[in-house]
């Protein structure tokens, strides 16, 4: 399999990256990067891309399966336009202009493109628009607060992963906290099912579909 991945660097994308490259089935990896990583893999092509422009995407070629782990916030983006750029319009211009069998994004717990926050309100509508472009297989993955080794240090959600942690016993399963590594391995896994349609996972689910299938 041929396969694509852009946020490979990013704290889901960097473990969907290792994974695709340690299973067998996927022949090809094609990662888009602002600057190429010290990452030596004889199935990974490194590609510099600039995501802004349109006609980048259509040079691409055509894939098994696309992996779209893009995602920043507004306080790192420094606009709320920069964060569409990432969050909207990046993945949309994926999907759009890449071919490919499968698609599959990160999208966030409480998507919803009617709802009141920002970033929900975002992750929200690109589920929707991405479902209107009719691709074959689309798995829209809403993780609950991720567990990892993150770049940058934020406070806040240090603050709330002790205090999940704390009452991980009285909470649902589908708002526990969950290892962006079991995210990432549920992403590989899915990208061996037949099953064709588009598909939204939740945390429980994803636990399972990553403990449960077999690389």
């Amino acid at each position: 399999m041929k396969v694509l991945i852009a946020g490979a660097t990013g704290l889901i994308g960097n473990h969907l990256l290792h994974f695709l490259l340690e299973n067998s089935a996927i022949t090809e990896v094609v990662a888009l990067l602002r600057k190429k990583t010290d990452l030596k893999n004889e199935k990974l092509n490194q590609v510099v891309f600039d995501f802004d422009k349109e006609e980048n995407y259509k040079n691409l070629g055509d894939f098994d399966a696309v992996f779209c782990c893009l995602g920043t916030t507004i306080k790192k983006a420094g606009s709320k336009e920069n964060f569409l750029k990432v969050d909207f319009q990046y993945p949309l211009s994926l999907a759009k202009h890449i071919s490919t069998k499968q698609f599959h994004i990160v999208s966030s717990m409480g998507a919803d493109e009617t709802g009141f926050f920002f970033y929900a309100k975002t992750k929200g509508k690109i589920e929707e628009k991405l479902k209107g472009l009719k691709i074959e297989t689309l798995h829209i993955y809403r993780p609950s607060q991720l567990e990892g080794n993150r770049k940058e240090f934020r406070l806040g959600e240090q603050i709330s992963e002790q205090i999940m942690r704390l009452f991980s016993v009285a909470i649902p399963e589908d708002y526990k906290l969950i290892q962006a590594k079991t995210v990432a391995k549920a992403m590989l896994n899915n990208t061996f099912k037949t099953e064709k349609g588009t598909f939204t996972h939740f945390s429980g689910e994803i636990k399972t579909i990553a403990n449960k299938t077999k690389d």
